[in-house]
Formats: C-alpha cells, sequence, structure tokens
C-alpha cells in the first residue's frame, strides 16, 4: 500500500502558521480557508488560496463584488468591505458626480439623459451649474425647479455645453456668497445669506462671477474666516466660497450665522429623503451674553418634531428653537430674542 502523505492542517478559520512550528520548505494547509502556507525561514508566505474567498497577511477580503463607484473599507478588524466612494478627506462621504449637456438648439431646461446617457438627478441646494466652464449663480442665472431638471434663466444655444455637478452627502458642504457694493480684496464676516464664513484652509473652493480661482495666485486663505484677493473686486461682483468640512460623514463643521433682528432664522438643513433624525448642539452669543443648548429632530416626511434640551446661558435665554419641513428639507429654526445674536451650529445626522 502507498504511504499517505499528510501535510501540517488546522480547521480553525484564520489560523495561519509561523516560522516556529513550520520548517524551512514544508507545507501547511488550512482546510477552511483554502490557503496553504509555506517558509523561506524567514518568514511565512502563502502558496495558494481559494478563489471564493482570500485572506492577506490577516486582511480578510469581501466575497462579493460592490456597487459601480464604491471602494474598499477596513473595520480596522481585518475585515474589508464595499463601502461607497467619496472626496472630504477622512472618512469623507462627499461624492460627486458630473452631468453634460452639449447643446444642439436653443433652450432653457436642462433635463433627463445627459450625454452619456445617464438621467439628471440631484438634491436642490447641493448642485453646481456651469455654462461653458462658467459658474452660474442659483437664483440669478438657473432655478433648481425640481430633482430632475434645471432651468436657465437665459436660453443655452448651439454648441453651448452645460455641466451640472451634483454634491451627494453633502452635510460636509457649505457655500458663501458676497454680493460686492464697493472695491475690496478681503473677504469675510457675514455672507449675504447671514452665514459667517468658516472653513478649513486647502478644503475652499472660490469662485469670483463663476470662474474659478486659483489659490496663491489670485487669493490668499491668511486664515480661516477670511479670504484675501489678489486683485479687487469691483460694485456688482460675485464671490463664492464653498468650502468642504475637514471631519467629512455627518459631523458637520460649526457654521456661523447672524441675526440683524427677532425675526426666525434657518441655522440649519437637511435632506429628508436621506436623513431621518439630526442631533444639534447650538450656541448664541451676544455683546454681553452666551447661550447654548442640544436639540433632537425627527420627521416623517411631512412635519418635523423637535425637542430641546440642556439649555445653559450666562445672562438670559437668547433664543427658542424650532423645526419644520420646507419641500425637500428638514429645517433648524432659530428665534432671537434680541437682535445683533451670532449662532453657531453642529449636527449629528442618522440616514433614513
Amino acid at each position: 500500500m502507498a504511504a499517505k502523505l499528510l501535510l501540517k492542517r488546522t480547521s480553525v478559520t484564520g489560523r495561519a502558521p509561523n516560522t516556529s512550528n513550520l520548517d524551512t520548505g514544508e507545507l501547511a494547509l488550512n482546510m477552511t480557508d483554502g490557503i496553504m502556507y509555506s517558509t523561506n525561514g524567514s518568514v511565512v508566505f502563502e502558496i495558494g488560496a481559494n478563489v471564493s474567498s482570500l485572506q492577506v497577511n490577516g486582511q480578510r477580503f469581501p466575497t462579493n463584488d460592490g456597487s459601480n463607484g464604491q471602494v474598499i473599507v477596513t473595520d480596522g478588524a481585518g475585515n474589508l468591505s464595499w463601502a461607497n466612494g467619496g472626496v472630504g478627506g477622512s472618512g469623507g462621504t462627499v461624492e460627486l458626480k458630473s452631468f453634460v449637456y452639449n447643446i444642439t438648439s436653443s433652450h432653457s431646461v436642462i433635463e433627463g439623459a445627459d450625454d452619456n446617457g445617464v438621467l439628471l438627478s440631484y438634491t436642490s441646494g447641493q448642485e453646481d451649474v456651469y455654462l461653458n466652464g462658467i459658474k452660474l449663480i442659483a437664483g440669478e442665472d438657473y432655478t433648481a425647479s425640481n430633482s430632475s431638471a434645471i432651468t436657465l434663466v437665459a436660453n443655452a444655444v448651439a454648441n453651448d455645453t452645460v455641466e451640472i455637478v451634483t454634491i451627494s452627502g453633502s452635510s460636509t458642504l457649505v457655500e458663501y456668497r458676497y454680493t460686492v457694493s464697493a472695491n475690496t480684496t478681503e473677504f469675510s464676516g457675514v455672507d449675504d445669506n447671514s452665514k459667517i464664513l468658516s472653513y478649513t484652509d486647502g478644503r475652499e473652493i472660490v469662485y469670483l462671477n463663476g470662474i474659478k480661482l486659483v489659490q496663491g495666485s489670485d487669493y490668499t486663505t491668511p486664515n480661516t474666516t477670511h479670504i484675501v484677493l489678489t486683485a479687487n473686486a469691483v460694485a456688482t461682483d460675485v464671490l463664492e466660497v464653498v468650502s468642504f468640512a475637514g471631519s467629512g460623514g455627518d459631523l458637520v463643521e460649526a457654521t456661523g450665522y447672524i441675526s440683524s433682528n427677532t425675526d426666525a432664522l434657518v441655522i440649519n438643513t437637511y435632506n429628508k429623503a436621506t436623513y431621518r433624525t439630526a442631533k444639534y448642539i447650538v450656541q448664541a452669543n451676544t455683546s454681553d451674553s452666551y447661550a447654548a443648548s442640544e436639540a433632537l429632530v425627527i420627521h416623517d416626511g411631512t412635519s418635523a418634531f423637535i425637542t430641546e434640551y440642556g439649555e445653559i446661558y450666562s445672562n438670559t435665554a437668547l433664543y427658542s428653537l424650532t423645526a419644520n419641513v420646507n419641500g425637500s428639507d428638514v429645517e433648524l429654526v432659530v428665534s432671537p430674542t434680541t437682535s445683533g445674536t451670532t449662532f453657531k451650529t453642529k449636527r449629528i445626522a442618522i440616514k433614513v
């Protein structure tokens, strides 16, 4: 009878030999993982792997293909899986998609399949529109009439190119807009929508009248609250700053707003189709008073519900909070008790 050749073996998943229990040139087999090992005396190496599963140096790869655009991520414990790709730094979840339309006849409504056959779809307020490479201004140059069409104020004509860049997961993105009233190079503080400029250096995009500026050549960033142009902007110019938050994920960088009176002010919004629940930290101050609180907001698609708690203040209460559903968004609304109150918020959101 022929002698049987038996290798060192185990049926415990994840178990691998080392140079202490495997001699140079000797073979070993993990029958559960389908991996064969050997050693050159210094290191242990894998000879083969079951094609239905793969483990490399303790890293276990997914056994199924992911979706288009997904990337492999790790949980830090050797388990790899598919996740949505994106930009925005460590843990970033901002994803950009581009729809390009080469115009063949004069019209103003951009919708349907683009030149690559992809149907336009976006969340209002989370899109950038370019005409022949020049960024258009929402509300002045175009309207985001619904989630599947962009309506230009003036017709695009034959040979024009319209590009629509959609931004998903954009809880990490804030846009600031300044309409210039007199010659200036410096932009800071409150913008046209009462937001106070704040950004992470290197994570901002600056446009002047829709034309993208180059950092260092066209503008500088002396600190995280100022943009300084190399040449003057003049009256009626429009400067836009698009800021990507530094941390990514659902934790939004603190964004500032200032109230000129006691009218209700929307200080944060999130897309109701994307997020169900949000937790806020709100900070407020006047020249001599400070206040803060937390709030939980949830919605059912039609109405929003809020509870505010943990209120604390130095002299007197400075605000009250409410929430409502407005179109596709859930809004956090603050009602100041006095004029000249500055607000900052941070938010953690949970997806639907």
